[in-house]
C-alpha cells in the first residue's frame, strides 16, 4: 500500500514520462533479477527501507514503474545518479554495496538509467479528404519517430479513389494507406473523384407462380436503386426475393439496394395459406309467411371451399337465425308485418367471415295461394 502512495505522489506530466519504449523490456530482462535478489528484502512495505520512495513488490512491471517515477522526478533523469550511488554503497545507503561499480551488473543499471531518462520524439500525422469519401481514423495521429500510421480509405457511392497525396509519403494496399517512417509532422490527403456516366443493369425474373413488373432489364446509374412490383397468382403469395442486388420488400414492392454492379433479382412465390372467407354480399331478398330468404355470394372463399352460411335477422329487439350449406338461407319464425334487417356470414375450414352489410328493412307477409295478401288485394282493385 505504501508503494502505491509513493507512486501517486511521484506521477509527473505526460511529457516528462515519455521514456524510450525499450526501457521496460530492458528492465524485465536485466534489472528485475537484481531487484528481486538484492533490493526487495529491505525495500518492501514493512521492510526496514519502507520509509523510502523505492518500495518494490512481486510485480516486475510495477517495480519498473516505481523506478520510472522516482528517477524522472521532478524532471527526466533527476535521480538517476542517486540510484547508481545507492547501489554501489554511496550516498548513505543503509544496505551498503549491492552492485559494485564497474561490474557488468552495474553497467546494466547505468544503461537502464539512460533508457529511463530518454525521451522519444513524437510527430503529428494529419489526415484529410474531400467530400467524395472518408478516411479512418480522421483525427490527427501522434506517431513516434520512425513509426508509421495506417489509414482506411472508403469512397462514397458513385466515387472512386483518385490519389493519396500529402507530405508523409507511403504506400496504398487495397483500401489501406500506410505512411512511410515518420520523422516530422506530416499530412495524408486522400482525394476521390466522381464516377461519371457509369451505369449498371438490373435483370429481374420470376417463377411461374406470379409476376414481376417491370419484367425487362433496367439500366440504373451507379449508386441509384430501382423498384419492382410483385404480383402472386391466385392462391399464391410472395415468398421472397433472391438474386444478387439485395434490397428490401415492403408489401408487394421490392426496392433494390444502391446498385454498384450488374445484378439480378428473382421474385419467388409460394402456395398461399388458406384464410377465412371474405364477407358475403347479399344479392337478393325474398319473403314468405313468417320467413325471409337471403341469397348471398362470396367473392373470395379464402382458398378453400365454403362449407356453410349463417343468416341473422333482427327487429331491433329480437334476433332470429338460419343456416344453410348453400345459398339462399332461410330465416324462419318471424312475425308477419314486422320489419327486419339481416346479415349473412360464410364459413370454410379455416373459420367464419365477418358479416355482410345489413339489408334494408324486410317485412314478411302472410301468404294466400303462394302470394302475399297485399299483392292479392291490389290485384282485385
Amino acid at each position: 500500500m505504501l508503494g502505491v502512495l509513493f507512486l501517486a505522489a511521484l506521477m509527473l506530466p505526460g511529457d516528462a514520462l515519455a521514456q524510450a519504449p525499450e526501457a521496460e523490456s530492458y528492465y524485465l530482462e536485466n534489472i528485475q533479477p537484481a531487484v528481486a535478489s538484492k533490493c526487495i528484502n529491505c525495500h518492501w512495505a514493512g521492510g526496514i527501507a519502507a520509509y523510502t520512495p523505492l518500495i518494490f513488490s512481486a510485480s516486475a512491471s510495477s517495480n519498473h514503474d516505481i523506478f520510472e517515477y522516482y528517477v524522472n522526478s521532478p524532471v527526466l533523469g533527476a535521480r538517476a545518479s542517486t540510484v547508481l550511488a545507492k547501489i554501489r554503497g554511496d550516498a548513505g545507503h543503509g544496505g551498503g554495496v549491492q552492485v559494485p561499480s564497474g561490474s557488468a551488473e552495474y553497467q546494466k543499471f547505468e544503461r537502464y538509467m539512460v533508457l529511463l531518462s530518454q525521451t522519444v520524439a513524437s510527430y503529428s500525422v494529419t489526415p484529410s479528404t474531400n467530400a467524395g469519401g472518408s478516411i479512418t481514423p480522421e483525427t490527427v495521429q501522434a506517431v513516434e519517430e520512425n513509426g508509421t500510421a495506417a489509414f482506411t480509405l472508403a469512397p462514397a457511392v458513385g466515387y472512386e479513389l483518385y490519389e493519396v497525396a500529402g507530405t508523409c509519403g507511403g504506400t496504398l494496399s487495397g483500401s489501406t494507406y500506410t505512411t512511410a517512417s515518420v520523422t516530422a509532422d506530416c499530412t495524408v490527403v486522400a482525394s476521390f473523384s466522381e464516377i461519371v456516366g457509369e451505369t449498371f443493369v438490373v435483370t429481374p425474373s420470376s417463377d411461374t407462380n406470379g409476376s414481376i413488373s417491370p419484367s425487362s432489364a433496367q439500366t440504373v446509374e451507379s449508386g441509384a436503386s430501382v423498384s419492382f412490383t410483385l404480383r402472386p397468382n391466385d392462391g399464391y403469395e410472395i415468398a421472397g426475393v433472391g438474386g444478387t442486388c439485395g434490397g428490401t420488400l415492403s408489401g408487394s414492392t421490392y426496392t433494390t439496394a444502391s446498385v454498384t454492379a450488374d445484378c439480378t433479382l428473382e421474385a419467388q412465390f409460394q402456395v398461399g395459406a388458406p384464410s377465412v372467407p371474405q364477407a358475403p354480399t347479399i344479392t337478393r331478398t325474398d319473403v314468405g309467411d313468417g320467413e325471409i330468404y337471403l341469397s348471398a355470394t362470396v367473392t373470395d372463399d379464402g382458398g378453400t371451399d365454403i362449407t356453410g352460411y349463417d343468416a341473422t335477422c333482427t327487429d331491433g329487439t329480437n334476433t332470429y337465425t338460419g343456416t344453410s350449406t348453400t345459398s339462399p338461407i332461410t330465416v324462419s319464425g318471424l312475425h308477419n308485418g314486422v320489419a327486419y334487417t339481416c346479415t349473412v356470414t360464410a364459413t370454410n375450414s379455416v373459420g367464419t367471415s365477418s358479416a355482410s352489410a345489413a339489408t334494408a328493412p324486410i317485412t314478411p307477409e302472410e301468404q294466400v295461394g303462394g302470394l302475399p295478401i297485399w299483392l292479392l288485394y291490389q290485384a282485385t282493385q
